[in-house]
């Protein structure tokens, strides 16, 4: 039978224990890798907008530069356009929009088939009607983009994002236990679309101290249910 010293010293090992160095050093630079994708993202990255607000933007003067790029080679009746522009330091919008050229040889069924916005003549003209002294740039389509925090980004940003998730998942199973939720509550919060660059972070954060024994935990069926009924940011 264990003394009261014994239990004592046991209780107080769990309730202090922390974890090791080389956990810290691995969780620390997760999230330095999350942040910096996080800001890689912003940065390079675009959120879908529309003409309304492209148009706005032209004839206040706040888009000096558009970006577009031709999916289409020249001479093509309908031209379909990548249209993306910045106001300020915001993050950069983009549009997709159909530019008929010369609707002459388009019939008239194809009109109702086109799936996004059209404007009649080249977009150039078009953006130059608006805000005569906006600064066009020609740029190659890009056929592949990767979607992350609501961003449309680089395809090469998943990279990162893969090796952070695999190790998250890793430190999840493998790890210790886990404060103020189960591990398949954990598992559920990570997978929150937009929110889970937070969530991770969080989570990384909890395994980086020494903690006390827990007493209430969030559980995995409420967590699941969190993920299915909260609101989603966008």
């Amino acid at each position: 039978m264990a003394t009261l010293s014994e239990v004592s010293t046991s209780s107080f090992d769990r309730a202090v224990s922390g974890p090791s160095r080389a956990e810290i050093r691995v969780r620390a630079a997760l999230v330095v890798l999350i942040i910096a994708t996080w800001l890689l993202a912003c940065v390079l990255g675009q959120v879908p907008s529309n003409l309304t607000a492209l148009r706005a933007g032209l004839l206040g003067g706040r888009v000096p530069e558009v970006t577009i790029a031709h999916h289409d080679p020249p001479g093509a009746p309908i031209d379909y356009v990548d249209i993306s522009w910045r106001e300020g330091w915001w993050i950069a919008q983009h549009v997709q929009v159909a530019s008929v050229v010369r609707p002459e040889e388009v019939e008239p069924v194809e009109f109702g088939t086109i799936p996004m916005p059209t404007v009649d003549g080249p977009v150039e003209d078009r953006l130059r009607e608006l805000q005569p002294g906006v600064t066009i740039r020609q740029a190659e389509p890009q056929r592949a983009w990767a979607t992350l925090f609501g961003l449309r980004t680089p395809l090469w940003l998943l990279l990162p994002i893969a090796i952070g998730s695999l190790a998250i998942v890793s430190l999840l199973i493998s790890g210790r236990e886990p404060r103020f939720a189960t591990r398949w509550a954990w598992f559920w919060l990570l997978c929150m679309g937009p929110l889970t660059p937070i969530v991770s972070i969080l989570f990384l954060l909890q395994g980086m101290t020494a903690r006390p024994e827990d007493g209430r935990r969030l559980t995995g069926g409420w967590a699941f249910l969190i993920l299915v009924f909260a609101p989603k940011p966008f």
